[in-house]
């Protein structure tokens, strides 16, 4: 059996221990090229062929050789659950060999060709009935070999449904670091961001006033938060079915794309080539899930979306600019604050650093006070820029903040900021606007916590 140097001989009675069961393909599973499965189903017979090899991928570089469907449609497989597979059938032993006539085994019309190919070599297993009284044990040969043997179900069990069992569960396969833009659209509106120079979050990113942008004016994105968005997409997975039967394969959730457009889409740039995400509600209906399908492929895959915080929705700038507000160059120092009420324009604290280094103040800004400020304002950073209305009101107050840059020989000379501010969310949120920009945020909360206090209000 098997072209080995060695004759053993065995009754049908005999059963091989796992230590002596005889391997059945002369291919190991290193040197598997391709799988053809062949599956009768009623009076037809359905085909799937699988085949190792190198591609060239948009969104990767130097890809190595990787298992893909060829047949029913040209699709990677999933890496994981296509290794585990080949593994386990290149692997497979004869559990026992016995002698039962063709009805019995079913081997003469076979429910499944198993074909493996290696290096310039093919073997066909052929796989009929469970065995009598053994619904574990499927009758088996080679189909050039005339020896009938017992193999556990269990081990071909990913290759009775390959389709389902093997498909790739990333919606999208690519390499963050290589994205060198990205759009994302949604309820008719679309944002695009493109990167400037670096990677990962170390990359400068920035939102330009691109046709049909939302964007008015361009800025400088925050390459953290994208860092984050896309390493997200490149590892959305499709969530896992429960089986159908007890100690049953747990299928990825993946089906034909629906013929619907999507709700969201996120184009990747790498270069000129693209790769199109499309959103779509869960067929399911599932919290936190969404049918992702990358243009082009031929299934879609329910993943859960929760990580990306709706990245795949935002389409306003607010949601992608940079966190940090202003940052004063090296050097430089806060040297005035006024704080007014703007329903009177009464003036409730007013400070100036002297020229000896120490501030007088008058109002809320008393010395020590205006010192912690003046440090904080340094460099102004949101937590965030609600795109919704959070309830904060109308801006109550006004920080006017004089900044002083040494000028060399000619002295200082001063610029100016001004912030208009809510009564505090609590004590540790405020809703601030800087006049010369446009866009609510809500204070960092180190600089939050020591502002509340000066406006009279630890928050509502």
């Amino acid at each position: 059996f098997n072209d080995t140097a060695t004759t053993e001989i065995y009754t049908g009675e005999d059963t091989l221990s796992l230590h002596d069961a005889l391997p059945i393909f002369e291919i190991a599973d290193f040197e598997a090229r391709a799988v053809s499965v062949r599956q009768r189903e009623k009076d037809a017979e359905v085909v799937t062929a699988l085949v190792a090899e190198a591609r060239p991928r948009v969104g990767r570089r130097g890809q190595l050789p990787e298992w893909r469907f060829e047949t029913p449609y040209d699709a990677p497989a999933d890496p994981d659950a296509i290794a585990r597979a080949v593994a386990a059938l290149a692997n497979l032993r004869a559990a026992k060999f016995i002698d039962l006539p063709d009805e019995a085994t079913g081997l003469s019309a076979p429910a499944l060709r198993l074909a493996l190919e290696g290096n310039a070599r093919r073997q066909v297993l052929l796989v009929g009935r469970p065995a009598p009284g053994q619904p574990r044990l499927l009758c088996a040969k080679l189909e050039d070999n005339a020896a009938v043997f017992l193999v556990e179900a269990n081990e071909l069990r990913e290759w009775l449904t390959p389709r389902a069992a093997l498909a790739d569960t990333r919606p999208a396969d690519f390499d963050p670091a290589l994205v060198t833009g990205f759009t994302v659209s949604a309820g008719g509106r679309s944002i695009t961001l493109h990167r400037l120079d670096g990677l990962g979050e170390d990359a400068r990113w920035e939102i330009p006033v691109a046709p049909g942008s939302t964007a008015t004016k361009r800025r400088e994105a925050d390459a953290r938060l994208i860092s984050r968005f896309l390493a997200g997409l490149a590892q959305l997975r499709a969530t896992r079915r429960a089986p159908s039967v007890a100690g049953g394969l747990t299928l990825p959730s993946v089906r034909a794309p629906l013929a619907a457009a999507p709700a969201q889409t996120v184009e990747l740039e790498f270069g000129a080539e693209r790769i199109v995400l499309g959103f779509a509600d869960d067929p399911d209906n599932g919290a936190g899930t969404r049918l992702v399908h990358a243009k082009g492929a031929p299934l879609a895959a329910v993943c859960d979306v929760s990580f990306l915080d709706g990245g795949q929705q935002n389409v306003e700038p607010s949601a992608w600019r940079r966190r940090t507000v202003a940052a004063l160059p090296q050097g430089a120092r806060v040297s005035g604050l006024r704080l007014t009420a703007r329903a009177d324009g009464k003036v409730v604290g007013e400070a100036r650093l002297g020229p000896d280094g120490n501030w007088a103040g008058t109002g809320r800004l008393d010395p020590a006070s205006s010192r912690r400020l003046a440090t904080a304002l340094m460099q102004v950073r949101a937590t965030e820029f609600p795109t919704r209305d959070i309830g904060a009101g109308d801006f109550r107050y006004e920080l006017r903040i004089t900044d002083q840059v040494a000028a060399g020989a000619t002295g200082a000379s001063e610029s100016f900021r001004t912030y208009l501010c809510t009564a505090p969310l609590n004590r540790t949120a405020v809703l601030v606007r800087d006049e010369g920009d446009g866009d609510d945020f809500l204070l960092e909360t180190s600089l939050a916590e020591i502002l509340i206090p000066l406006l009279g209000s630890d928050g509502r």
